[in-house]
């Protein structure tokens, strides 16, 4: 006579639980940081997956890194979980984090270099993250001069300026929702 004895959830070598490190506020949208420890025995890690009130997402990295999640309702608050699959199935849900999803100002451009001109600088930098935003421009300022070019732009030319003059230069990111932080 044969028993049959059930395969336990340990046996099917699930996935491990993932974390979701953070969470930050978009336009009808999270951004999750998600980090998934890979199995030390076992099937690997597929993808992962998101999930926040009704709306989900999934990636297929192990390490998931940011996960965003759309079609969310701005100024509601959502619990999020998380899980990773491998080739047996889903593995448990991550502990749950809250998020409310946001217009929010654009995050902080990274300035990489500043090219002296004929009574100007030339301003170049990295784009500021929008978080689910369109950046609708850049303002840079050197001394009291300043200068505004369009959200697509990686220059600013700000002329007027003294030749001998010596000048600390800024920048800031604007979307329809205001200016971000100013970076030197």
């Amino acid at each position: 006579m044969s028993h049959l004895v059930p395969v336990s959830k340990t046996a099917k070598q699930l996935p491990p639980r993932p974390t979701i490190v953070s969470v930050g506020p978009g336009n009808e949208e999270l951004f999750l940081n998600v980090s998934v420890a890979e199995p030390t025995s076992g099937p690997t890690v597929t993808s992962v997956t998101v999930t926040c009130g009704t709306q989900s997402a999934t990636v297929a990295e192990v390490d998931a890194g940011q996960i965003t999640v759309a079609g969310l309702t701005n100024g509601q608050k959502y619990r999020c979980k998380a899980y990773a699959t491998n080739s047996r199935g889903k593995g448990p849900r991550s502990k749950p984090v809250k998020g409310t999803p946001s217009v929010v100002v654009p995050g902080v451009p990274s300035i990489t270099s500043v090219s002296p001109g004929n009574g100007s600088f030339t301003v170049s930098y990295t784009a500021a993250p929008g978080y689910g935003s369109t950046i609708t421009g850049y303002t840079a300022t050197c001394g009291l001069v300043t200068t505004t070019v369009g959200g697509s732009t990686l220059t600013a030319e700000v002329s007027g300026l003294a030749p001998d003059g010596n000048y600390t230069c800024s920048l800031y990111a604007t979307d329809v929702k205001g200016n971000g932080a100013n970076v030197q």
